[in-house]
């Protein structure tokens, strides 16, 4: 059988802290705007973010792909921007990508979609 997530690891405090302060910043800069949070394993590099489409902007930190969980097709390379640590992709660039579809982002320590930026 196959699954979405591997199992979870135990995260340390450290991880939690940096992600606590991540979440922090985002809602400081973000708190108005219409944003959707999904399932992940912790946060930092490697994660494995799974979301269901819904808006049109994916923000995230750094360098990763975006890709489809059917696997029919092929990932998106997510590249650093220009400002460090706060990158935005326009999801309606993507063609395979439809509302209410489930894909990944791999790569990023943190990512989320945003309705409006």
């Amino acid at each position: 059988m196959t699954t979405l997530f591997e199992p979870l690891t135990k995260p340390t405090a450290a991880q939690l802290n940096s992600l606590s302060d991540a979440i922090e910043t985002l809602e400081a800069a973000y708190s108005d705007a219409g944003r959707q949070f999904m399932a992940a394993e912790w946060g930092g590099s490697g994660s494995r973010w799974i979301f269901r489409h819904c808006f049109r902007w994916l923000l995230y930190d750094s360098s990763g792909q975006l890709e489809d969980l059917s696997g029919a097709n092929d990932p998106v390379p997510l590249p650093d921007g220009e400002v460090p640590g706060a990158v935005v992709k326009d999801l309606s660039t993507i063609g395979w990508l439809s509302p209410e579809m489930l894909y990944r982002v791999t790569g990023c320590a943190w990512a989320m979609e945003q309705e409006t930026i």
